[in-house]
């Protein structure tokens, strides 16, 4: 095998454990379901920032699970600014209409 081949085959083999990272991270989050104060893994993926996690929840609970508070009334666009995200904060106004101000 050639150097290309060996660099290609790194770089899928790579692909792969990340694929398979990513998606155990996000069975962790939907395995969350409400906790004792009614935080979803949207809540937490929103708090820590982790945008593909939380694009692929809104895809699966839809605007309902990123716009659902939890029993303080914080939703994830509150975790998300508490966190200073601010990229999640955008995404979440975009899917839920959500005004969030400069």
């Amino acid at each position: 095998m050639d150097l290309h081949a060996s660099m290609l085959q790194a770089r899928e083999g790579m692909w792969m454990c990340y694929d398979t990272w990513l998606s155990k991270r996000v069975q962790s989050y939907l395995d969350v379901g409400k906790s004792f104060d009614g935080s979803t893994g949207a809540h937490v993926a929103s708090s820590e920032g982790h945008m593909e996690v939380l694009r692929y929840l809104g895809e699966v609970g839809g605007r309902e699970l990123l716009a659902q508070a939890d029993e303080a009334g914080r939703t994830c666009a509150h975790y998300a600014s508490k966190g200073e995200h601010v990229e999640v904060l955008k995404y979440l106004e975009e899917v839920c209409g959500l005004e969030i101000p400069d």
